[in-house]
């Protein structure tokens, strides 16, 4: 397999036993055409290009996804594609205010510092409780339990799967076409304590929080201690089974509540290079580090003042009206991470478009 390539089905097979548990269901071509259609007219908004004969296929594509979602129907999974997930698709969810606002009711009082009472300007402390209930409400609004809400999910992300899927066909001949829909086991992990590991030629250089926008107090006090835990973990549970051929990846690990305790779990692995976000690193300063060592971990060390303006536009909305801006923004942002490291533009707007990277 290319050293660029790692999709799910690349690395599910020797990961599993320390992954969710997936299901992967072949996607044919004309099945891709079908919910690229019915994108269109989600992107277009008219009703005019998902066809008699489209709706039949997406019927009997719910009905085959259903099959799939047998063992998780009353918990419920998560719906992507080999490469990504529809994770924006939240961004065109009508719920999504609703569930941002209930998760702000539920924010634990020690997971952000102590909100503003003053009226006006909202505090970045105010903001910083809104990014993480909007990582809560995204990933909630992600769980699904049928093959028709599957679907939905996939034609709904508009910036992720519709490009995606736009390239395949463009790409690939109907002979040709490889691609899976993915199902995954839903688990209600909290996104503000997901983490992002490089490893390089078989050694772990680097691990960054993986939202560069949420501050936690915790994990900013017991960064160190969170490090060695997944460093470890890594170590004697992930590294012994990725086979030799793939020397160099990054792995996304998440602490997750179980009856026992809180433990960890691996994500997913991505390829090494600048197709994969960096978080709070950055792959052109920084490459030295994530190549070479020595070990080094960032997190989010304070409220970051920036934090807004690099919000999906429809995130941003629903922020400026629990906290309405200022008349003037700050003229310079600081650093996020506990090694400095500016984000260049392209990573700005990136971050822009949706919160979850």
């Amino acid at each position: 397999m290319s050293g660029l390539r790692l999709d799910v089905e690349d690395w599910y097979p020797f990961l599993e036993p320390e992954t969710f548990a997936t299901t992967i269901i072949p996607l044919t071509y004309r099945e891709a055409q079908a919910v690229l259609h019915a994108a269109d007219d989600v992107k277009f908004k008219v009703n005019d290009h998902l066809t008699g004969e489209d709706k039949e296929v997406l019927a009997a594509l719910a009905l085959k996804l259903d099959a799939g979602l047998t063992t998780w129907k009353s918990s419920g999974a998560f719906v992507r594609l080999s490469k990504r997930s529809p994770k924006d698709a939240a961004l065109r969810d009508p719920r999504l205010k609703e569930y941002i606002t209930a998760e702000m009711e539920v924010e634990p009082d020690d997971a952000q510092t102590p909100a503003s009472k003053g009226k006006g300007h909202a505090a970045q402390a105010d903001i910083g409780k809104a990014i993480i209930a909007i990582t809560r409400a995204v990933t909630k609004l992600a769980c699904i339990h049928s093959g028709t809400e599957a679907i939905d999910m996939l034609v709904r992300s508009q910036r992720r799967i519709y490009p995606d899927l736009t390239l395949l066909l463009l790409q690939q001949s109907e002979a040709e076409f490889n691609e899976n829909i993915i199902l995954r086991e839903f688990v209600d992990l909290r996104p503000e304590m997901e983490f992002r590991a490089f490893i390089h030629q078989g050694q772990m250089t680097g691990l960054t929080q993986y939202n560069s926008l949420c501050y936690v107090p915790d994990v900013a006090r017991n960064h160190e201690a969170l490090g060695k835990s997944i460093l470890a973990y890594w170590d004697t549970k992930v590294r012994p089974l990725v086979p030799p051929t793939i020397p160099s990846y990054v792995c996304d690990f998440a602490f997750v509540k179980t009856p026992e305790g809180e433990v960890l779990k691996t994500i997913e692995l991505n390829p090494f290079g600048e197709c994969t976000h960096a978080c709070l690193f950055d792959w052109k300063k920084d490459r030295g580090v994530l190549e070479n060592g020595p070990f080094e971990m960032r997190v989010v060390q304070g409220p970051v003042p920036e934090a807004r303006d690099r919000l999906a536009p429809e995130l941003r909305a629903i922020v400026d009206d629990m906290y309405p801006p200022p008349s003037s923004s700050p003229s310079s942002s600081s650093s996020s991470s506990s090694s400095p490291s500016r984000k260049g533009s392209k990573d700005k707007e990136r971050d822009k478009h949706c919160i979850v990277q």
